[in-house]
């Protein structure tokens, strides 16, 4: 049997999770609707965020018609791997950096032949972080089309509430920059 303890971080787990999904269910929402009208797709390559956008992505129902898949490049390698980064990329600038976010990005579109795609890395603790990239930097990459943007973040929240804040941010910006594209 669980501790009570354990039962009650479950549900408030659950909760908190729920109460997330309904403060970004409109911008989900938003999104589809660009999308769809368009006919266009978007992918996703995700390192701090662990899978959670595409999650918020995919609740959506009818996600199908314009989410067409994403990746969890936690480690350095996978974002080699699966997405084409170049290790260069990585050295030189590192793999919580404005380059290697692009990168992710263009990769996810590339790979999963999206028309758009969104990327996030940072460190979101308690581990981690470096003098010129502390724990709460994040950068997110967004592809729209043949257009590149990159948006650095520095939260000082927890780990659980500093990867809804990036979900929320990463799904902002993109409405923004698909809604004034030339």
């Amino acid at each position: 049997s669980f501790p009570l303890f354990a039962l009650r971080s479950k549900r408030t787990y659950k909760y908190r999770e729920r109460d997330r999904m309904t403060t970004l269910q409109p911008l989900v929402v938003q999104i589809a609707r660009l999308l769809l009208a368009r006919q266009e797709t978007i992918a996703t390559a995700e390192s701090c965020t662990g899978g959670r956008l595409a999650s918020y992505l995919t609740a959506q129902a009818g996600a199908s018609n314009w989410y067409a898949s994403g990746a969890i490049t936690y480690s350095e390698e996978q974002k080699v791997e699966l997405l084409g980064v170049a290790p260069s990329l990585i050295a030189q600038y590192g793999v919580v950096s404005r380059e290697v976010a692009l990168a992710m990005a263009r990769g996810a579109q590339k790979r999963f032949g999206a028309n758009h795609a969104l990327a996030t890395t940072g460190f979101a603790g308690p581990l981690g972080g470096t003098p010129a990239s502390p724990i709460g930097t994040v950068w997110i990459g967004i592809a729209l089309g043949s257009q590149l943007y990159a948006h650095k973040l520095r939260i000082q929240k927890g780990r659980e509430a500093l990867i809804a804040e990036v979900c929320r941010e990463a799904l902002q910006l993109f409405i923004h920059h698909h809604t004034t594209k030339k």
